[in-house]
């Protein structure tokens, strides 16, 4: 009985990537200027210097993909990439280049992440 117990608390403490994501992350590394993401169901909230200067759509894969699906943004709660465009402006018809991130840690305090366009830069970033 106590076994089932604990397997099933340590169920209930496990959260999924989206969960763990779902926080602001300070960019590290950065000697002049501040960078903060702040990531919400359905898209991140980018700061620079404490000013907002973009929104992103995004969802996890497990995949890397090179055409963005709106019809997963908020609904995948694992993947080991996150896929993310700038959400499109009212006036701009143009395609939006989608960007793909690879998720190399994740914890609770700590976010490091790959582009996989540029594989030799890692970002690192901090809780808030």
């Amino acid at each position: 009985m106590i076994g089932l117990l604990a397997i099933s608390v340590y169920g209930q403490t496990d959260s999924s990537v989206l969960e763990k994501l779902k926080k602001t992350w300070e960019m590290q590394g950065m000697t002049d200027k501040t960078a903060d993401d702040k990531y919400v169901n359905d898209k991140i909230i980018h700061h620079l210097n404490g000013q907002h200067f973009a929104n992103e759509e995004y969802y996890l894969s497990d995949s890397i993909v090179t055409a963005f699906d709106p019809n997963k943004v908020g609904k995948i709660f694992n993947g080991r990439y996150i896929v993310s465009r700038v959400l499109p402006g009212k006036k701009n018809t143009n395609p939006v280049p989608v960007n793909v991130l690879e998720i190399i840690e994740l914890d609770n305090d700590k976010l490091i992440l790959k582009n996989i366009k540029r594989p030799h830069i890692l970002l690192e970033y901090k809780a808030k």
